[in-house]
């Protein structure tokens, strides 16, 4: 992509829409369960489609029997189904489901005349509560339960409609008048054709009533009714897809007069009922099963467990009333999750914020959205640099560009991790293509208690009681410390075993089968366990290996593999006797570290011998010589090294690659840390190299959440997992890796990865649980690995990070409204301080403790700190390597300043406050700012000026669709720059000059005097985000370069639909800002349209981005003065233009009179 000239720029105006290509049938829930970002992607219609839902009830005689609670109070079972619909029904959170109820039972005897009635008739509940409720009480309980023709009645009622028949107990004749029930699918297709279609069969006893028509049999007789009443069972019916003929069913397994239950409901869950043009999609129904008061493991329960097996439903248990209701309202929230919208699906755009960089090569992380609630997802390696004209390349494997125009992945593009072309899509090549079900996955988790070495293994039994040898942290099925509760299968063995394999990349839905099969009696010894089958898959045809990197970022961890070796009887390349016990990996050019194993130095032909540590070039390497050089330029001119004779050297010695090997950690929405191999950083390295897998790590608590992502129902935001920022550090001479959640969760994990094959579980950090950390919300803050003096005690290694985000009170509510104003959080709001090493809290800065700032305490009261802290920006004043200062924004638009002197300060006490209030209802507050971002500090001293500007934008991150608000951009004052304010005094929006109008260069000259005037009395200025009347936001964090701070903005708008099977969907603009630090004035001709290249206007402040989705962060960059265009070449941080690039992007470009300044440099002149 060539760079854009300032002078060239054109306004591209429109919105950028991220959907591409139609995709019909994807699952989706009716109704967003929390705020997110990821509504840009996936946005259900305004008015979601209600569920068909027909409960069929059990009236037998049987549902008299008593039933206990939890605490001892007895009930009958009719009593307590009453009780539990009702509740179901008085629920709002039930309004939008089209709901019929069918009672059934028989009149006296088994096989006596048939009570099919409908207790109520198709309805949303909304509308007919009343009604419903009265009708739900009139259920009794008396005979007894004829399952299959209820079953039967019910497909009818979907597929023709339903004639009922009612017993009349108070006449001597069959029934009363039968009503007659339309079908609630209807005829018309608009609106109805993605209605999802469900039964719930409830009973709690062993089918009946089921004896079929003979030849010369004429029935039952009644002696009330005074008649043969014919006998009705099932013996045939149609074969799935079809109506005619019918096939005569199988014996059921568990009861004779449960013949036909199967045929029947898998006829249901497979068969079109409706295949005329409109009606897109199957139309069929699914059966869900209910067993109340039913013995686990019985034929009972076997019998409703296959019914919901062959109906593609789920099988429920229920003691009392209680259990009911929890049983219906999952069946509910499960089918109105399930609702086949019509939407587009989005390609996701790259976006650099969530990528890595080491040397030349680029980790891309990718994800699809789906209307399901697992997100599936990649990563890949590319090749990134910057050429002569300062445009950025991005390159596959064989030279070819990456990415479009329009910053789309192209497709017929080859990763460097992948073995075959064509694998531009999210779901080819790259990390993925190298998991394989032939292959033994090391997933790993940490039980509490279990080894802290994760791979360390025991001798133990496999749950068929085999000997076996296994890590008591490996996720596995022969690990039996790993239970069916643990991973979502009930008490099932053989669900536990299925879910297990899933997750270890091994097979999907096999046969139900009564008891596992017997593994045969061998003692594994290695925990390396063979894979056989194919991979899954949940049958939307994407391979299930790997979940989506939302938010998360992937971090590199660098190695340096030894390679040792004995010098003995071989000969090197001048004679000399020696050898080498491995394998050689070096290259010609590769740069070593010697090192002597504590012993003798290996002696060098012409005197000395080789420095311990010392690093030197490879001339040449075999599998008995080696030669080296001091210096490329020593080995270009011939200049040697041979090792002399090694008689005496017999230790041990090591050579030490200095280029060091990737690793690529990276958490996903399986809520698994994967750690791949990053391959060569050359640029040639061979097809294959590198990418796969080499262990991953899933915490205990996402073990539960195995089931949710194999179902993979619909659902609009999906599971999250281990979704937040994460931080790779050295200390104590031991690399870690932090991994936190966002949107998973409130917990922090910290693994010690020294050991690159060996993961160590170092220490975690329950939110909530853990003591001291009661207040930690979830973890959107980043830990930050500093080196810090706590109120004057020895530096250390911690880690510094925010309390996080506070769901329970920020998110919008059911109905989609979001806090229109500031409300304190309960949890969130805190800064902790911890061990880098133990994990252990070393200072706690809130609002709600009290100040302690003894060593053993380092506790801070900080009023006003009562929402969550995201952003923390670290400050070292006096540059002495040691953190002395906080900046942190809250998420209720607060600025907070932690001062941690060190001894270079004449006081060493920790203080802190709040600095700064943007929502002070003052009368520039015209609305609620919440700030998501971290901030940025710029200083300035000039003319007696001094003063460090903090930059921050406000922008509702969970909600970015969201334009309730006008937010804002803010530059705020801090003067107390290289010490600890006397007191903390928080600046508000009356304190800082509104310069969204731009008077200072667009006004008159009288308007210029005044605005000037008004700036300097101010402590700052804030400009509105508005694009005429369009609201923006701020996602990212400024970047500021000499005097100008650079930012980037996005504007979102729901599309709108007159199907309320579609979904809508949603289109946005980025932009960029370039402003001036003192004044918020424009500093270039970002719109050409207005103005000239000298004069500037408010015009100029933005420019629009061709970035769909998103934008990341703005970079600058220096490209290289020399070489050709497109060749390639590194960045540099310093030359004659500063290129301003965001995404992808080369937006604008610098004079050469700019030049990055780090917050700490003071700015002596303006240019």
């Amino acid at each position: 992509m060539k760079a854009t000239n300032t002078s060239t720029i054109p306004n591209r105006n429109g919105l950028k829409s991220l959907l591409i290509t139609s995709i019909a049938g994807l699952m989706f829930v009716s109704a967003a369960v929390q705020a997110d970002d990821v509504e840009i992607y996936l946005t259900p219609p305004p008015n979601p489609v209600p569920p068909n839902m027909l409960f069929i009830l059990d009236e037998s005689g049987s549902m008299s029997s008593r039933t206990h609670t939890s605490t001892g109070a007895h009930s009958t079972r009719i009593a307590d189904l009453r009780s539990a619909l009702t509740d179901i029904l008085n629920d709002p959170d039930n309004d939008n489901i089209n709901a019929a109820i069918m009672a059934y039972t028989t009149h006296i005897y088994n096989n006596g005349p048939l009570s099919l009635r409908a207790v109520s008739g198709f309805g949303k509940i909304v509308d007919n509560r009343t009604t419903m409720v009265t009708a739900v009480n009139s259920l009794s309980a008396r005979s007894y339960t004829p399952s299959v023709k209820a079953l039967e009645a019910g497909v009818e009622w979907f597929k023709n409609g339903f004639t009922d028949t009612p017993y009349n107990w108070t006449v001597a004749h069959l029934g009363t008048t039968p009503q007659t029930y339309q079908s609630p699918i209807g005829n018309n297709p608009v609106g109805n054709w993605c209605r999802p279609n469900h039964m719930v069969f409830l009973t709690d006893g062993r089918p009946n009533s089921n004896r079929p028509a003979t030849p010369g049999d004429p029935g039952h007789w009644s002696s009330h009714v005074g008649a043969f009443i014919p006998h009705y069972g099932v013996t045939a019916y149609p074969a799935p897809g079809t109506t005619t003929p019918a096939l005569a069913c199988a014996n059921d397994p568990y009861f004779s007069d449960g013949k036909c239950s199967s045929e029947i409901v898998k006829w249901a869950s497979t068969t079109d009922l409706k295949t005329a043009t409109g009606w897109t999609g199957i139309q069929n129904i699914v059966t869900d099963t209910i067993g109340f008061g039913i013995t686990a493991g019985s034929s009972q329960e076997g019998y409703l467990m296959n019914i919901a097996d062959e109906g593609t439903g789920k099988y429920y248990t229920a003691a009392n009333a209680t259990d009911l209701k929890n049983a219906f309202t999952s069946i509910l929230n499960n089918a109105s999750t399930s609702i086949p919208y019509t939407y587009s699906s989005p390609t996701i755009p790259y976006n650099p914020d969530n990528a890595a960089i080491s040397n030349d090569f680029l980790y891309v992380p990718m994800f699809s959205p789906l209307a399901k609630s697992y997100w599936k997802g990649n990563i890949k390696k590319y090749r990134v640099g910057i050429d002569s004209n300062g445009d950025v390349f991005f390159k596959d494997r064989n030279g070819a560009d990456v990415v479009n125009t329009s910053f789309l992945f192209n497709i017929n593009t080859q990763d460097y991790w992948s073995s075959t072309a064509n694998t531009g899509e999210t779901y080819k090549g790259g990390a993925m293509s190298n998991m394989s079900s032939t292959t033994a996955r090391r997933l790993y988790t940490w039980l509490p208690g279990s080894n802290r070495d994760l791979t360390a293994t025991i001798n133990t039994v496999d749950p068929a009681g085999n000997p076996v040898t296994i890590s008591p942290n490996r996720v596995h099925k022969n690990n039996i410390l790993i239970t069916s509760g643990d991973v979502g299968a009930g008490s099932s063995p053989s669900v536990r075993s299925t879910l297990l394999d899933w997750a270890n990349w091994i097979g999907d839905k096999p046969p139900p089968v009564t008891t596992p099969p017997t593994p045969p009696i061998t003692n594994t010894s290695n925990d390396d366990f063979p894979q056989a089958t194919p991979p899954a898959s949940d049958g939307d045809g994407l391979r299930e290996y790997m979940g989506a990197p939302l938010h998360s970022k992937p971090q590199i961890a660098r190695y340096r593999p030894a390679l040792n070796f004995i010098p003995d009887t071989a000969v090197d390349a001048a004679g000399d006797t020696i050898t080498f016990s491995q394998a050689q990996i070096w290259n010609t050019g590769d740069i070593v570290v010697y090192s002597n194993g504590g012993g003798i130095s290996l002696p060098i032909q012409g005197g000395g011998s080789l420095v311990n540590g010392g690093e030197y070039y490879v001339v040449s390497a075999g599998s008995t010589s080696l030669q080296l050089a001091t210096s490329a330029a020593d080995a270009a001119a011939g200049t040697v090294i041979d090792l002399a004779d090694a008689t005496g050297n017999t230790g041990v010695h090591s050579l030490t690659t200095r280029v060091a090997t990737d690793i690529v950690l990276i958490g996903t929405s399986e809520g698994v840390l994967h750690a791949f191999n990053g391959g060569s950083d050359t640029a040639t390295t061979a097809v294959g190299d590198g990418g796969g897998e080499l262990w991953s790590f899933m915490p205990e608590q996402f073990l539960s959440t195995i089931s949710t992502l194999r179902d993979n129902s619909g659902a609009s935001t999906p599971e999250y997992g281990l979704d937040g920022p994460m931080t790779i550090y050295d200390s104590g001479g031991k690399k870690y890796v932090a991994v936190t959640m966002r949107r998973g969760g409130r917990n922090i994990y910290v693994l010690d990865i020294t050991d690159i094959s060996a993961p160590k579980m170092a220490w975690e950090i329950l939110g909530g649980s853990t003591t001291g950390f009661e207040r930690l919300g979830q973890t959107w803050s980043e830990p930050q690995f500093l080196r810090m003096e706590l109120n004057g005690a020895a530096a250390r290694d911690v880690l510094v990070f925010g309390g996080g985000y506070d769901n329970t009170t920020q998110d919008h509510d059911t109905n989609g409204v979001i806090p229109a104003s500031r409300v304190d959080d309960t949890q969130g709001n805190a800064i902790y301080v911890v061990d880098a090493a133990t994990g252990a809290r070393l200072a706690y800065f809130t609002a709600d403790t009290t100040t302690n700032t003894s060593a053993s305490q380092n506790r801070l009261q900080v009023t006003g700190m009562e929402n969550g802290i995201i952003g923390i920006l670290p400050v070292d004043i006096n540059n002495n390597g040691i953190t002395d200062r906080l900046y942190a924004t809250g998420v209720g638009g607060r600025v907070f300043r932690i001062d941690i002197p060190d001894s270079g300060f004449t006081t060493t006490t920790i203080s802190g406050g709040v600095i700064a209030d943007v929502n002070d209802g003052s009368a520039n507050d015209v609305g609620f700012q919440r700030f998501f971002n971290k901030p940025e500090v710029a200083y300035y001293s000039r003319g007696g000026v001094t003063f460090q500007g903090i930059l921050i934008g406000s922008g509702y991150r969970p909600s970015p669709l969201d334009n309730t608000t006008t937010d804002r951009f803010y530059m705020i004052k801090d003067t107390d720059v290289f010490t600890a304010p006397g007191s903390y005094t928080a600046l508000g929006e009356g304190d800082l000059y509104d310069a969204t109008n731009n008077d200072i260069q667009d006004g008159s000259a009288a308007q210029k005097v005044a605005a000037q005037a008004a700036l300097d009395a101010s402590s700052g200025w804030f400009i509105d985000l508005l694009d005429g009347t369009v609201k923006q936001k701020s996602f990212s964090t400024a970047r500021i370069v000499n005097s100008v701070i650079l930012f980037s903005t996005y504007q979102g708008q729901r599309g709108t639909s007159l199907d309320v099977c579609t979904a809508t969907t949603t289109s946005g603009l980025s932009k960029l800002y370039a402003i001036s630090l003192l004044d918020a004035t424009a500093v270039a001709n970002l719109d050409t349209s207005t103005g000239s290249g000298t004069v500037f206007n408010a015009a100029d402040r933005s420019i629009d981005l061709n970035i769909p989705g998103l934008p990341p962060t703005p970079v600058i960059v220096y490209p290289p003065t020399g070489g050709s265009s497109g060749g390639g070449g590194s960045v540099s941080l310093s030359g004659r233009n500063a290129t301003v690039i965001v995404g992808l992007e080369s937006v604008f470009s610098f004079p050469d009179r700019f030049f990055p300044v780090n917050w700490e440099e003071i700015i002596k002149t303006i240019p």
